[in-house]
């Protein structure tokens, strides 16, 4: 089996899906705290308008400030490689 990706500081297990051609979903570790958490990664070198990849980083940072059973909790977001 091929090396796995790294992101930053999580590491990814196995894919679980993938949303749609941009976006990927992972099973992953994170690393230093060693528990299992949802990532996902979005091709913003795939998209062709940059307002995209802003537009969700800035959704995962008001979604960060929610905390409500019914809606899942982000813990980080952040850019890797560009």
């Amino acid at each position: 089996m091929s090396e796995r990706p790294q992101f930053g500081k999580y590491q990814p297990t196995r894919k679980i899906r993938s949303v749609n051609t941009y976006c990927t979903v992972f099973e992953a570790i994170q690393a230093g705290l060693e528990r299992a958490v949802e990532l996902r990664v979005m091709n913003c070198k795939a998209r062709e308008d940059a307002a995209g990849c802003k537009r969700f980083v800035a959704e995962c940072k008001t979604l960060g400030e929610l905390d409500h059973p019914s809606i899942i909790r982000v813990h980080d977001v952040g850019v890797a490689h560009d």
